[in-house]
């Protein structure tokens, strides 16, 4: 048992972390995927293009109280803060030493502190693995109904909170599995689970599973084996667990003795997601938060592993609180924006808020992560829609048809790529320069799918019929009258943004009502390029905004 000096201390050290939290919430301006989950958090679903569900709901109930960066960080807030004490709790602390030990630990451990306010999926993704250990725990202690139901929901919250929960479950689970498949409690445990999982799964299906698509195939296409990405991810772990008591983390991890049940279980997650993301090194890159869920048995091990152990306790809180001065300079940088090194979170809010200014009718970017900030920055007067340029990545604006409510609206459009004059400056690491550009009545091609057939190239010029068909709802009027153009570009690779060539080509004017579907005869010349293997594809473009793909890949070779 806990006894009431530790209760009191734990509950004052979350009451100061939620203080400082709330300070840093306010203070700080949103980073952009933040932004974009708020855009989520107006639109509550049971699933989204990227991510499951939760971060959508817990921005919406924070944003409710405070319609601010504070509304979009307050539960991710309290839930840190909850984490904290729950943990704490767990570990059955016995004196003043030990409270200081998990202090240690907690609070040098960097994505703690980072997901302890910053609201993306990985912020409840942390609450509900702190909670599925302390349930897992009572569950291997005793296997009864109330503890299978509690944990079949809370494996549940873990894979509604972020798809890498799975990971945390399978693996906690492997070394216990030939005792855990006789225990009937275990599988109700499951099929409670999956039941309350249902509404996603359900989502996913009538969605065409579009974030299996995304994560499994489209996130995979440019990934080839790089040795830095092995080496990178094994530094990211270091550096995301506190890198400056790393060598501690490791002496508790081979020098434990795993015997119970739930200690094989702690070990099991977190040898079994590091050595996967390790294997996936050799396929693609691994960003260094996707590896968080390991931390939480690693702070465990940890503790329990040192927790008597007074001259190793010393070491570990003067390195911890060194760590956590750090990480505080850190915090205070993100807040100030006037500083002399910008990072890629400074500026963005001044910038929007001017882009706002200078908007008639609605806003347009081409990247999902700026039309969130916009939408954020100007909300309520002012809003953005996205717009797919070239082949850039999807988002949840598309299975909300984003580009389609653009149709016969006055619009400006903000991209790096317009041959204007008007232009606005981001004050961030990167000086990003965008350039502006009103557009009154635009009319949207979104909805044009091209089907390029009977192709027929001689020497430099070629034809071919392309079959047009609108999906849409409205009608298309695809006239130059209503300047609309036919362009084709050149890359050398499927889904690549790097464009070779743009090539404007001749095609009859059309009219499509939706669900029409029509044959148009299209010419024109084969870009100047060097000789080589290209792909091409089709897109209608009104007021020269950039090219978008709407056709299928063409195989181009010029000699």
């Amino acid at each position: 048992m806990i006894s009431n000096k530790i209760q009191k201390n734990l509950l004052l050290g979350a009451v100061i972390y939620i203080t400082v939290n709330l300070l840093q919430s306010f203070l700080m301006p949103l980073i952009n995927d933040e932004a974009y989950y708020w855009v989520w958090a107006q639109n509550l679903d049971w699933g989204y293009f990227d991510h499951p569900p939760m971060v959508a709901l817990w921005i919406k109930a924070g944003f409710a109280l405070f319609q601010n960066e504070l509304g979009v960080r307050l539960i991710s807030v309290l839930a840190g803060a909850a984490g904290y004490y729950l943990l704490g709790q767990m570990l059955e602390i016995q004196n003043d030493k030990q409270y200081w030990l998990y202090n240690a630990l907690f609070f040098s451990m960097i994505l703690f502190q980072a997901f302890g306010f910053v609201t993306t999926p990985d912020a409840p993704l942390l609450f509900f693995g702190i909670l599925y250990f302390i349930v897992l725990k009572k569950f291997l202690e005793k296997s009864n109904f109330q503890n299978a139901i509690l944990l079949g929901l809370v494996m549940a919250l873990l894979l509604y909170s972020k798809y890498h929960g799975i990971l945390l479950i399978i693996f906690s689970l492997l070394p216990l599995t030939l005792k855990l498949i006789r225990n009937k409690f275990f599988w109700l445990a499951v099929f409670f689970g999956i039941l309350c999982y249902s509404p996603h799964l359900w989502w996913q299906f009538d969605n065409n599973f579009v974030s299996a698509e995304y994560h499994l195939v489209r996130r995979n296409v440019f990934n080839r084996f790089k040795i830095s990405n092995t080496t990178d991810y094994l530094l990211s772990v270091i550096w995301a667990s506190s890198p400056l008591l790393f060598w501690f983390h490791g002496k508790a991890l081979f020098k434990t003795k795993y015997k119970t049940d739930f200690q094989k279980a702690l070990i099991g997650g977190f040898l079994g997601i590091i050595a996967f993301f390790i294997l996936i090194t050799f396929k693609r890159y691994i960003q260094g938060q996707w590896s968080l869920l390991a931390f939480i048995p690693l702070i465990i091990i940890t503790f329990e592993f040192f927790k008597n152990k007074l001259k190793d306790i010393k070491k570990i809180q003067t390195l911890g609180w060194i760590t956590l001065v750090l990480i505080i300079v850190a915090r205070i940088y993100f807040i100030i924006q006037d500083v002399p090194y910008k990072t890629q979170y400074h500026g963005w809010k001044d910038f929007m808020q001017r882009a706002g200014e200078v908007t008639s009718g609605t806003a347009v970017f081409e990247k999902y992560q700026y039309t969130s900030l916009f939408n954020f920055y100007n909300y309520p007067n002012k809003t953005a829609e996205n717009y797919i340029s070239i082949e850039n990545r999807k988002s949840q604006y598309e299975i909300w048809n984003s580009e389609a409510k653009l149709n016969a609206k006055n619009i400006t459009y903000f991209s790096h790529w317009l041959d204007v004059s008007d232009s606005l400056t981001v004050d961030s690491r990167d000086q990003e320069v965008f350039k502006y550009k009103n557009i009154s009545h635009f009319l949207t091609p979104v909805n044009l799918q091209i089907h390029v057939k009977d192709s027929i190239i001689k020497q430099n010029n070629f034809q071919f019929t392309a079959e047009i068909r609108n999906s849409g709802d409205f009608t298309v009027e695809c006239t130059r009258a209503n300047q609309f153009s036919l362009e084709m570009a050149y890359v050398e690779f499927a889904y690549s943004e790097d464009i070779k060539c743009v090539k404007e080509l001749a095609f009859t004017d059309f009219v499509l009502a939706p669900g029409e579907v029509k044959d148009v005869v299209v010419s024109g010349q084969i870009c100047d390029l060097p000789a080589g293997d290209y792909i091409g594809y089709l897109g209608f473009v009104n007021q020269h905004l950039p090219i978008k793909k709407q056709s299928n890949y063409l195989e181009i070779k010029i000699d």
